[in-house]
C-alpha cells in the first residue's frame, strides 16, 4: 500500500501489484471493493506516490493527475518541482522539503518570493496547498521529514515536529509549541477547584 485517501464514496487506496505496478482501489463504506486497471508509467517510479487534494489526484513527483470514477487516471497538472513528502489533511494537501534559495528551476516555489530566515538550524519546509488549486496557503519551518499531520474542528493544522505545534498562517513564521504540561496543569487545578 503507498497511499490512502478519504474519498466520496469512502477511500481509495493506491497498491502495488506482485509485477510492482500500482492500481487504485475504492474500499466503499459496506466493504466492497472496486479495483482500477494498472496505472501508466508507475513501474519504475523513483518518487513517493501520494493521493490527496479536492478533487482527488495521484501525486508522482512533480505530477498530478485527476483520479476518475473510474479509478483511471486525467491529464496530469505538472507543479513547480516533485513533492518530496506528502499527505491530505483536511481541504489542504501539505508536503515537506528543502527551503528554496531561489537557484533551481522552480525558484521559490512554494515561497511568494525571496524571504531571509535564520540558517543557524538546519530546516525542513513544511507547506500546504489549496486541495483545489494547488496553489501555496502557508509554508513554516519544522523539524521534521515526515510528520503526523492533523486538523482540527477550527481548521487548525498541527503537526508533531520537535513537539506539537499548531501551523502559523503567516509564511516562514515559526510554529509555536503546545505546551502540554501547562495544559494538564490547568484541568488539573480546574478539576480541583471544581471538587471543592
Amino acid at each position: 500500500m503507498a497511499s490512502v485517501a478519504v474519498d466520496a464514496d469512502g477511500f481509495v487506496v493506491a497498491v502495488r501489484g506482485g509485477d510492482s505496478t500500482f492500481r487504485l482501489v475504492r474500499v466503499h463504506p459496506e466493504g466492497a471493493l472496486t479495483v482500477g486497471p494498472v496505472l501508466p508509467h508507475t513501474r519504475r517510479q523513483q518518487h513517493r506516490m501520494f493521493l490527496g487534494g479536492t478533487p482527488l489526484r495521484l501525486f508522482l513527483g512533480e505530477h498530478a493527475a485527476p483520479v476518475h470514477e473510474d479509478l483511471t487516471l486525467g491529464e496530469p497538472r505538472t507543479l513547480p518541482k516533485g513533492l518530496m513528502s506528502a499527505g491530505q489533511v483536511g481541504p489542504f494537501v501539505w508536503f515537506t522539503d528543502h527551503p528554496p534559495d531561489g537557484t533551481g528551476r522552480s525558484g521559490w516555489w512554494p515561497l511568494p518570493g525571496p524571504v531571509t530566515y535564520d540558517r543557524a538550524r538546519q530546516f525542513w519546509l513544511f507547506t500546504l496547498l489549496d486541495g483545489q488549486s494547488l496553489e501555496p496557503v502557508t509554508s513554516t519551518p519544522i523539524f521534521a521529514t515526515r510528520p503526523p499531520v492533523t486538523i482540527d474542528e477550527h481548521g487548525t493544522v498541527w503537526v508533531i515536529a520537535d513537539g506539537i505545534r499548531p501551523i502559523p498562517d503567516t509564511t516562514m513564521q515559526w510554529p509555536n509549541e503546545l505546551d502540554i504540561a501547562a495544559l494538564l496543569d490547568v484541568a488539573r487545578n480546574h478539576t480541583t477547584d471544581s471538587a471543592e
